[in-house]
């Protein structure tokens, strides 16, 4: 699925890694994964133009938020399920 600004999130289902791209994506910005007890489980920084490979092979199956912030701006959340 691509969001804001070509931002794309692979594969969706995911089972065990994770791909952010962001090939125009500047700066830096922090990534937390959080799962469906609200728990942030997984803490990343996107630099620059960003493709990030998230190993998750030791998360259980479910529902995961994928929040970005970004200094003062509102966050980017995602969803995203792990199969």
């Amino acid at each position: 699925e691509t969001f804001r600004g070509d931002l794309k999130v692979q594969p969706v289902p995911f089972s065990n890694e994770l791909n952010i791209i962001a090939p125009e994506f500047e700066g830096t910005a922090n990534l937390e994964m959080i799962n469906s007890q609200g728990q942030i489980v997984i803490t990343e920084r996107l630099m620059g133009k960003a493709n990030l490979r998230i190993e998750t092979e030791n998360l259980s199956k479910g529902l995961y938020l994928i929040r970005i912030t970004k200094g003062d701006a509102l966050p980017l959340v995602l969803r995203v399920v792990k199969q």
